[in-house]
């Protein structure tokens, strides 16, 4: 006797972005919260806005249910500024 088990897994991938201003003073990080609910994050991605040189990171914990990330900016010296910032996000 032989059995089958068929599983099938339909999900849609699902993008969210927006703006904001880091503030060099958040420590650790400004909190971004995401417009969309997310099961899991794919990919995030984060812009400098304006005509200043700025570098942009972010710090990302994944976990299951994400609801944010943060954005830290800083000038081509390596020092923490304040500033805007696009960002996108992907995922399920």
């Amino acid at each position: 006797m032989t059995s089958a088990l068929n599983v099938r897994l339909d999900v849609k991938i699902k993008n969210d972005m927006g703006n904001g201003t880091a503030n060099a003073a958040d420590t650790g990080g400004t909190t971004v919260n995401f417009n969309v609910p997310f099961v899991d994050i794919e990919s995030i991605g984060v812009t400098p806005s304006g005509t200043t040189p700025r570098i942009a990171i972010y710090d990302f914990v994944d976990a299951p249910n994400p609801t944010s990330f943060k954005v830290l900016l800083f000038d081509t010296s390596g020092n923490r500024v304040s500033g805007p910032f696009s960002w996108q996000a992907r995922g399920i």
